[in-house]
């Protein structure tokens, strides 16, 4: 079934298309890949089938799990796969069986679009099966959880229809929101939201029965390819409308709910936003600031990767590309430091491609000091970047998936992850003598933080200034290292 895939189409390549992979970033430097992680920052896991990963997410101890569908080419042979990874990028053997997990709904083409870690380590993966909403939670070895739908597995067939969960989020208070798209009868494909309490049984105090579709524009066919979080617990549903019966030129679909599921007129003026910000427009993920403004990724047109951004209105506030194209974005994340990470598609030829990630400043300007604002990746094949996640130490993954092409049929595929270096490393920086507040914004700007702050009585450095630090200057610690400065308190 996998509706994702729908996107690959955009690529239409061609073969007049230029060599599109840039020179590869200095080591160590962020753009670079992280060569401590599988075989010099890369790792692909074949299941024996044709294999694909679509989302990722990393647990609190730093492994990363990935989602995605295995299946035979030519067979309704499709079942959710899942791989959990170390911190250096092998196979972790405590998950499943050597780090591998499938599971069978019993329905034809079943996948998993994403996943989400709770608090108490369990997995909770979102797809579909047979075209239904299908759900999947299992414990942290990888086993089913009893305690969730029957047997671990949920499934939701609403009445004469074909629907599907692309996205998935976790609220605060552990009830579960995935968007996607519900096909009706007679219907062109609407925007489809659903919650579930912890359990997995539909929250029946959210829209009709626990779901909600949304006809955002007739005669299109909308699909909710990501969700989001807004402040007072509002949720944000971004996707990709196209013509019914075309393949583009598609437009940018928005939605806003309010925690009941209606839609929150505030926004748009209705709950929606239709956008076009090129003839040829679509969104794969959404990100919500938290001054309520949104940044979606995806693409404009042929310039290639993109982000736009709205404000918590729904107003068309930037359009930041990076070009030349063909390409795409996939997935979306912020930095703690405010910075965006943008994964996806570049392409090489009809039948080849590349993983793709670009940073932007806050601005939602280019951060050139990531690898000049972009960096692709050959991952050995016909190269889709799905999913980007960051890791406490600030470093970056990508996962996807590599195969083969052939007549526009994917006659192989594996799971494919890339892990790039994010910031420099800390190099202790001398705040000696400086004030607290200069000191720490010293400390920021070489990468480290602040660590604790000592206080003790000196008669030769005025009060409230640095009177010593650990570590000493120079030292070279990881990304966002501490340092650690003792204040003066004057003369004692």
């Amino acid at each position: 079934m996998a509706p994702k895939p729908l996107i690959h189409a955009f690529l239409a390549l061609g073969a007049s298309f230029a060599l599109l992979v840039g020179p590869s970033a200095d080591a160590a430097k962020p753009g670079a890949l992280d060569t401590t992680f599988g075989r010099a920052g890369k790792v692909i896991t074949d299941f024996g089938r044709i294999d694909s990963i679509y989302d990722i997410a990393v647990q609190p101890n730093g492994k990363i799990v990935a989602v995605g569908d295995s299946y035979e080419r030519g067979t309704p042979n499709d079942t959710f796969a899942l791989t959990r990874y170390t911190r250096t990028g092998a196979l972790d053997q405590t998950f499943g069986i050597g780090g591998k997990v499938t599971t069978d709904f019993g329905r034809t083409s079943s996948g998993a679009f994403a996943v989400a870690v709770q608090p108490d380590g369990r997995i909770v993966a979102a797809g579909g099966a047979g075209g239904d909403i299908a759900l999947a939670r299992y414990d942290a070895n990888g086993s089913l959880d009893p305690t969730f739908g029957k047997g671990g597995m949920v499934l939701t067939d609403l009445p004469s229809s074909r629907e599907a969960a692309l996205a998935l989020l976790l609220q605060p208070d552990g009830k579960l929101v995935v968007s996607g798209s519900i096909f009706q009868r007679g219907s062109y494909g609407d925007f489809l939201i659903a919650r579930y309490t912890a359990s997995g049984a539909l929250d029946q105090s959210f829209g009709n029965g626990g779901t909600v579709s949304t006809d955002i524009q007739p005669d299109f066919l909308d699909l909710g390819y990501g969700v989001a979080l807004a402040p007072r617990g509002k949720i944000v549903v971004a996707g990709w409308g196209l013509p019914e019966g075309a393949s583009g030129p598609g437009v940018i679909d928005l939605a806003r709910y309010n925690p009941d599921g209606s839609l929150d007129t505030s926004f748009g003026g209705d709950g929606t936003v239709v956008s076009r910000p090129d003839e040829d427009s679509g969104a794969h993920s959404v990100v919500v600031q938290p001054d309520g403004k949104l940044v979606v990724a995806g693409f404009i047109g042929l310039s290639g990767l993109a982000i736009v951004r709205y404000t918590a209105s729904g107003v068309l506030d930037l359009v930041t590309t990076v070009g030349p194209g063909p390409g795409y974005a996939t997935d979306l994340v912020r930095q703690p430091d405010g910075k965006l990470v943008a994964a996806g598609v570049r392409g090489v030829s009809d039948t080849d491609s590349n993983f793709v990630i670009a940073r932007f400043k806050r601005s939602g300007f280019p951060d050139r000091s990531f690898h000049g604002g972009h960096t692709t990746t050959d991952m050995g094949g016909s190269d889709i970047a799905q999913a980007v996640a960051l890791q406490a130490d600030g470093r970056i993954v990508v996962g996807g998936s590599t195969g083969q092409l052939k007549d526009g049929i994917t006659q192989s595929g594996d799971f494919a992850l890339a892990r790039y270096i994010a910031a420099p490393k800390c190099r202790v920086p001398n705040v000696i003598g400086k004030t607290l507040r200069a000191a720490k914004a010293k400390i920021a700007r070489s990468s480290c933080r602040l660590g604790r702050v000592g206080h003790r009585a000196s008669a030769r450095v005025p009060r409230g200034h640095i009177v010593s630090q650990r570590p000493a200057p120079r030292t070279t610690l990881p990304y966002r290292g501490k340092v650690n400065p003792v204040v003066s308190l004057g003369r004692g």
